[in-house]
């Protein structure tokens, strides 16, 4: 009997030795797991801060675009508001050259000359100048206001046109999809 319970002791000795053996294992794994662990852990922390100062970075300059679009917008809208005055501005002095034009062209000759046209023909008509004998009526061309302004309405057709685009744009920009 004593040399079973010998046995025994010694059977029961070298499971707790496994057991203990087994357990060192299992500390030495999990130590190298905290250890990877760890190390992960610092990765995905500089990775996290990295990410958070570029999102702060972003928003920053998504703010700045913002402000920008609103700026522009505002600038747009007072370019628009010149645009609105002047239009008929326009209208009302293409009239009223349009009406110059007119009375410009039913003035005779003698009526039409300058002060200086008519300190020439008065020193010519001292030589006795053949030219200035013949009576001739002053040619006065008809052209519309809108002939020489075109450049003009073209001009402000185009930037009406662009800032309807910018203002479409940054609209289509703020809403959400």
């Amino acid at each position: 009997m004593l040399y079973s319970s010998i046995t025994d002791m010694e059977n029961q000795i070298e499971d707790l030795k496994s057991k203990v053996l087994k357990t060192e294992n299992r500390v030495k794994s999990v130590k190298a797991r905290s250890h990877l662990l760890s190390d992960t852990n610092l990765e995905h922390n500089d990775v996290l801060n990295f990410l958070s100062v570029k999102t702060k970075s972003l928003e920053a300059s998504l703010h700045q675009v913002d402000n920008a679009k609103i700026e522009t917008t505002k600038k747009l809208g007072i370019i628009i508001k010149v645009i609105d005055d002047l239009v008929p501005n326009l209208t009302i002095e293409r009239e009223q050259k349009k009406d110059s034009a007119r009375a410009t062209s039913r003035i005779p000759s003698g009526e039409v000359l300058t002060k200086s046209a008519a300190r020439y023909q008065a020193n010519k008509l001292s030589e006795d100048s053949p030219l200035l004998e013949t009576k001739q009526d002053v040619v006065v061309r008809d052209i519309e206001a809108g002939q020489l302004n075109i450049k003009f309405l073209l001009g402000g057709v185009f930037i009406l046109i662009v800032s309807v685009v910018a203002v479409y744009l940054f609209q289509e920009d703020k809403s959400p999809l």
